[in-house]
């Protein structure tokens, strides 16, 4: 789906899936008395999707859990009635299908990786229309992980036409499988890559295990041209004249995203995303977090590794690992006996028919999973149907009828799917609105981004930093209690967040709550003990409240961890001064005008430090840099002035 936003535009592709739910089960309700039909994977994936409902329970935000678990409920709902009303003909079809959508995704990708997408658009007087990229060079079509998603999905489905088609219509499929994976090598996505291979293989080893090798008959002279003409396609450089931002400069060609694997730093912080979700793993052993709740629960097992002021990971990039720590072992293991029993049946049974259909299928879900184990796809719609699609189509040979007849499946589906179209259309409204008010408060303007964003809480809490955003500009605008309230309000959509806890402590500190703020400021460190902003704010209040002592050790604990934070040195030099060590104090001073030389607070304690320490000559130089260097209160500046005449009259 396109969304000028990018195209991760996830709860509209979400709606996508919902109506799908709701045409499915208009179609069924025409077999109303078809007879229910039943496999092992069925229970598997139905064990699966109840124990994530289940998990909105003891969730921490069981909002966002429920969001989550509806995506899966429509999932399992188009699973189930695949495996009911679809067989080898409707799966042949459906290929038809994805090889349509893969041709039309493939041409535009590679236009829009090549600019030729704006010429054309351009000849059409369509200029303010652009088809979106993250960046250059490896996101084209969006954002690559998601793009390469749906190649690896649809492109064994294309090869399952191609087989059953003769004539133009097969030259069509090969010209398609083409541009897919000149798209994929665009996207220099190499879990992607890894995934196609290893699910390839797993096909070509399932028809070998058949008697049926599927490559017999195909001639290598006809395949040579294609494959000559996508590895000389896969060097042309990217269009770099459109491009919002550098991404991923180290995979400037194909040759070199392979070549990044082994440079310092490839893994992209997935090796730390893995070792602390471990941790939580080990924390919450029976149960994990709750569906859609890793996020929530991360910063305190990361503490500072990943998150930062401005950015928090709100996935590991490993679906397994990710599945296992918010639902359990139990809940990985039905994931699993879901995913991977089909593929176990097909290469340990002959099945003479249908080779091709469950090749097809073998690769798809094989290539999702392995992918996924460095990305994030079971969150995305695109890839989760193809996965689910493909587990169905596994599911099919081994389907049992039984003597229940199911005449309102068909109507319990629509009427889930409207209900879920309603979810849907209110999570697209709160994002929208939610990007308004932010594009508001980053214009300075906070009365329209305070009405916009009180808009979006007002639709649910789809996300935290709805309430967050509330909560700045109330204290940017001095409206402090009401801060303080929409802040606490955050805190209980997402109570591990540094940030809030760091601001509600500053709010209260200027209300005046100092035993109030201080257990916030201490929360905040605790989850992330290098949020050096906030354990300098926390000596300063400490300071402030007269505990020298306490504040000084929390400045220590600062420049110990790096000594690269001027207002460190800054506070540590003023509260020696307090202490009446002048001569520690200069030295912490003169370190932060080092780091930051326009600090009038350090100039102006560094003068005082000065006299203090007996060195009245450097202290006039200080009030003399204080002078030039001051923008504040010109009645400060008289006092600056007089401080300079009178040590310019003394001796020196």
């Amino acid at each position: 789906l396109y969304n000028p936003l990018g195209g991760h535009f996830l709860p509209l592709k979400r709606l996508a899936i919902y109506a799908l739910v709701i045409a499915l089960g208009v179609t069924v309700g025409i077999w109303k008395n078809r007879r229910w039909t039943t496999t092992p994977v069925t229970h598997y994936a139905i064990l699966y999707v109840a124990i994530s409902i289940l998990s909105t329970l003891w969730a921490v935000n069981p909002y966002v859990a429920m969001v989550e678990a509806t995506h899966l409920v429509a999932l399992l709902i188009i699973f189930l009635l695949t495996v009911q009303h679809v067989d080898h003909d409707g799966f042949v079809r459906l290929s038809g299908y994805a090889t349509a959508a893969g041709g039309v995704v493939a041409a535009l990708g590679c236009a829009e990786y090549l600019g030729l997408d704006r010429a054309l658009l351009e000849a059409l007087s369509l200029e303010s229309i652009r088809i979106p990229s993250a960046g250059r060079p490896s996101a084209t079509l969006g954002f690559r992980n998601i793009a390469a998603s749906f190649l690896i999905g649809c492109i064994p489905l294309v090869c399952l036409n191609w087989h059953h088609q003769a004539g133009w219509k097969r030259h069509l499929s090969a010209i398609t499988v083409a541009l897919m994976a000149l798209l994929l090598i665009y996207t220099r996505t190499r879990g992607a890559w890894v995934g196609l291979i290893v699910g390839t293989a797993a096909a070509l080893t399932y028809t070998y295990r058949q008697g049926t090798p599927l490559w017999i008959g195909i001639r290598p002279s006809r395949t040579a041209l294609p494959v000559i003409l996508v590895i000389g396609l896969s060097a042309l450089p990217p269009d770099g004249a459109r491009s919002p931002q550098q991404f991923d400069t180290v995979k400037e060609t194909p040759t070199a995203a392979l070549a990044s694997v082994v440079d310092p730093g490839a893994d992209r912080g997935r090796l730390t995303f893995w070792k602390n979700t471990l941790s939580m793993i080990v924390a919450n052993p029976v149960l994990g977090v709750g569906l859609n709740n890793w996020q929530f629960h991360y910063p305190v097992y990361d503490q500072g590794e990943a998150t930062r002021i401005y950015s928090e990971p709100i996935r590991p990039h490993n679906d397994l690992i990710w599945i296992w720590s918010e639902l359990g072992p139990i809940g990985l293991l039905a994931f699993l006996g879901m995913a991977l029993l089909p593929v176990a049946q097909a290469l340990r049974r002959n099945q003479p028919r249908n080779v091709a259909t469950t090749a097809a299928c073998v690769a798809t879900v094989i290539g999702l999973i392995v992918h996924g184990c460095f990305s994030f796809l079971r969150e995305q719609p695109t890839a989760s149907l193809f996965l689910w699609l493909g587990i169905a189509g596994l599911t099919i040979p081994h389907r049992t009828e039984t003597r229940v007849t199911t005449p309102w499946v068909g109507a319990v589906s629509v009427a889930f799917g409207i209900l879920a179209v309603g979810l849907g259309l209110r999570h697209v409204g709160f994002d929208r609105s939610y990007h308004v008010a932010k594009a508001f408060y980053d214009a300075g303007n906070r009365g329209p981004a305070l009405q916009v964003a009180r808009e979006a809480r007002d639709v649910g809490s789809f996300d935290h930093r709805a309430s967050f955003l509330e909560a700045r500009i109330l204290h940017s605008t001095g409206r402090s209690r009401e801060a303080a309230g929409a802040y606490r309000e955050a805190l209980r959509e997402h109570p591990n967040y540094a940030n809030t806890h760091h601001n509600l402590a500053g709010v209260l500190v200027s209300l005046g709550d100092v035993s109030g703020a201080l257990p916030h400021f201490r929360r905040a460190l605790e989850i992330r003990p290098t949020y050096h902003e906030a354990r300098i704010n926390l000596a300063n209040t400490l300071a402030w409240a007269g505990q020298l002592p306490l504040a000084k050790r929390e400045v220590e604990t600062v420049i110990q961890l790096t000594d690269r934070v001027p207002e460190a040195y800054s506070l540590l030099g003023a509260i020696l001064l307090q202490e009446g060590n002048a001569k520690a104090s200069v030295r912490a001073l003169v370190r932060a005008i080092e780091l930051e030389p326009k600090s009038v607070e350090a100039h102006n304690n560094l003068a005082v430090a000065y006299e203090q320490a007996g060195k009245p000559a450097a202290a006039l130089e200080s009030y003399r840099v204080l002078e030039r260097i001051w923008k504040g209160d010109p009645a400060y500046l008289d006092t600056i002035r007089k401080q300079i005449r009178r040590l310019e009259r003394s001796p020196q």
